[in-house]
Parts: C-alpha cells; structure tokens; sequence
C-alpha cells in the first residue's frame, strides 16, 4: 500500500540519492494550509536579520492550499490527492541577483523529473515562458518565485520558489479551469500507479523534482540550452503586454526564441526585435 504523505516517507525517497542538499529538520509538512509561499515569507519575516539564515534549504510541502497563489495575485487552484504544492527557500551567499533565474531552474527541474517517472526519460513536457510546464499544450505546473529582503538592506537575501503541479486533472475540476489545465497522467492511473509501485506518487515526484532542483542549483548547471529547447512559445504569435495585469491592449509579435538571459525574444509587426523579462504573453 502507498506510504503517507508525510516528510518521514519523503525523506526515506529522498535519500535513495547519492547526493542530498537538504536538511531532515527543514522539510515541513502540512495537511492543509493557505499557500506555502506565504507562510514561508511570513517565516522569513518573523526571523531577527541574525537568525534569517536559519531558514536556508526550508521546504514547505502541502497536501492542499486554500489560497494558493500564481503570478499577478492571481489565484493557483491546489486539489487535495491529485497535486503537490511545495516552496523551498534559497539564500546565495551574493544574495539574490534575479529570482526569474531560480523560476527556470525550478522549470527544467519538474520536466526532467515528470520525464523520469511518466515517461521513462523521454521528452515531453515544454515551458511556456516564464513559469508555466506544459504537457499536450495544457499547463500541468506552474511556478512562482518571490524575493525577500532583509529589513534595512537594499539586498534581496532569500528566494522563495514556489511550485504546484497537477499529477492529474480531477473530473470534477471546474470547467474554466480544466479548458486550461491538464494532468501528467489520468485520474484513474493516479491509484493503479501507487499500487505499482507501493508509493505515494506525490512523495516520488516531490523528492525527484527536489532531486533536480538542488542539483542544478547548487551545482550551478547551465540549463539555458535546455530551455530554449523546451519553449512552447517559439515560432508562435503572442500578444505581449509589457505591464502584467494592466488593461493595456498590449501589442502582437512573433516569438523568436529565448535568449542567453532568459529573456523572451519577439519580433514587432514593424520588424523591431526586442528581449523581454517581464510582463505576459497569451496566444493572439
């Protein structure tokens, strides 16, 4: 029968690896809770500046959020059973120069570690720049990185990365959000899956994306080939608007590609090439 979902079995999946940057004590879990980034910020915040660095390596692991967040306050919808919901804390020692950075490394992560256990290693999952995993063209993860200052200090000390991945799609998922939404694998597989392997699929995905994450992290993996690989956006015509969440009509443009930076790469209906690092593209 699957083990439960709790950090004990994660951490007996976790350590199966031969190289471990957690830390037992920092791995949290909760039944319930609003939203694991925001209770890891609100940890961050209690800390004295002394004690921050104490918070280091903290996961944060949910079976569900009742205010589950994504970009733009907008709302991430976190089914209990189907899904994972987890945030983990990073603070390089220069301090955080970009949180987007830690948002593709985050990305690479949950595709290489969805692959690994669905697919058997092969490629399947594709980013949709700059936080959103897609499979079959439907968002199956989606990936929100905050920065945390230290009171006092212009230096951003700590990112929080927060990630929320449908294992599967629920048939009683509301329809706005099954138009846009999708799952790795059905609902119906989530069981005979568990029963297979005699494990809780989202400890076994939780502990591979965590795998992935810290490596690439700490080892400092240059992934940026992989990624520019897996834009689901490139060649296709989005509609950019520069201010996310502002009720700028935005303008149509072809995207390029990703560059070296992580940046978006369009090309304008007057031929104007530009790199983007922010805002929100759709599909025009």
């Amino acid at each position: 029968m699957p083990r439960g979902f709790n950090a004990e079995n994660f951490w007996a999946e976790h350590t199966k690896h031969k190289e471990i940057y957690l830390e037992k004590e920092k791995v949290i879990f909760f039944d319930e809770i609003d939203s694991t980034n925001s209770e890891l910020l609100r940890r961050l915040t209690d800390c004295s500046p002394d004690n921050l660095a104490t918070m280091k390596n903290t996961l944060l692991v949910s079976a569900t959020q009742t205010a589950g967040k994504g970009r733009m306050s907008r709302g991430f919808w976190s089914p209990r059973n189907t899904g994972i919901y987890f945030s983990f804390c990073v603070m390089p020692e220069d301090g955080v120069r970009n949180a987007a950075d830690f948002t593709v490394c985050a990305g690479i992560a949950v595709c290489r570690a969805a692959e690994r256990i669905f697919f058997n290693g092969k490629r399947a999952l594709q980013i949709k720049w700059v936080n959103d995993v897609l499979f079959n063209g439907l968002k199956i993860c989606g990936i929100l990185t905050e920065g945390m200052a230290v009171p006092g200090s212009e230096k951003v000390s700590a990112a929080v990365i927060g990630i929320g991945i449908n294992i599967a799609m629920p048939k009683s998922a509301p329809s706005e959000i099954a138009s846009r939404m999708g799952g790795i694998i059905p609902e119906e597989d989530v069981a005979r899956w568990e029963e297979n392997n005699s494990a809780d699929i989202r400890i076994t995905l939780l502990s591979e994306v965590m795998h992935e994450l810290t490596s690439i992290i700490f080892k400092k993996e240059n992934i940026i080939k992989e990624y520019q690989s897996r834009s689901w956006l490139t060649g296709k015509t989005v509609l950019v608007k520069p201010l996310a969440g502002t009720e700028d009509s935005g303008y149509p443009a072809k995207v390029l590609g990703i560059t070296d930076s992580a940046g978006l790469l369009v090309r304008t209906e007057d031929g104007e090439t530009r790199e983007l690092f922010s805002g929100e593209v759709t599909l025009h």
